[in-house]
């Protein structure tokens, strides 16, 4: 039985019909990593994204937004995650949280999925989407990589939902806005208020009035 009837029955039909991918790609921690192959989802994974509302596919975006201009820009946690990583977090939270895909709710999405993350950390256990007894964790997260990973991600955690002011430019998004507000009255009086609803979010802290087209603004500024 699928949770919150994600993914669709027509997507799940499609997935199954193109079947799975085997790679020559073996693990890293295998003495015989040489001879071993990958099943790979590769093509599930596409159906998956296409699946995703414009909500979905913007905490998927703003991960990765993440990802690359915080985590990747510490020298202590570069290379540690990657972006598939971040697929597989937005996938299991669509499939398991009950809180709805809307644009209002977009900040606490981003906030699960960073919640969630920092627990699979913990456990050393991130599972696949598609076979969940494989951890994609294994050989990489433990140790002193895990005790960094806490550190630094747990030192942002503590900065509640004012984290995604991390996010460069998100912030000089805001920052410009903020410093110039007569640019919000010349773009109309709609951009004015999704500006103004941007703002409360990272600076009065109301993290469930967000507007998405705010957000994806600020993600197409940073292709």
């Amino acid at each position: 039985m699928l949770k919150n009837n994600w993914p669709p029955y027509d997507t799940v039909r499609d997935m199954i019909k193109d079947g799975c991918l085997f790679v020559p790609i073996g693990c890293k921690s295998s003495p015989s990593e040489e001879i071993e192959w990958r099943m790979s989802f590769s093509l599930a994974e596409k159906r998956l994204v296409h699946s995703m509302n414009h909500t979905q596919f913007l905490i998927y975006a703003l991960l990765k937004l993440f990802l690359k201009e915080v985590v990747e820009n510490n020298i202590i946690l570069k290379g540690l995650l990657c972006s598939y990583f971040m697929k597989t977090l937005v996938f299991w939270e669509i499939m398991e949280t009950k809180i709805p895909w809307t644009p209002s709710y977009l900040v606490q999405h981003f906030w699960n999925c960073f919640r969630r993350l920092l627990g699979w950390i913990d456990k050393e256990y991130c599972p696949n989407f598609f076979l969940p007894e494989n951890n994609m964790f294994i050989g990489k997260i433990h140790g002193e990589n895990k005790r960094n990973l806490l550190k630094e991600l747990g030192s942002l955690y503590r900065q509640g939902y004012l984290i995604l002011q991390n996010i460069p430019v998100i912030r000089n998004e805001l920052e410009r806005w903020r410093l110039e507000p007569q640019r919000s009255v010349s773009c109309g009086v709609r951009r004015s208020k999704i500006i103004e609803k941007l703002l409360l979010v990272f600076y009065v802290e109301l993290p469930y009035d967000i507007s998405s087209p705010a957000i994806y603004k600020i993600l197409s500024s940073s292709r």
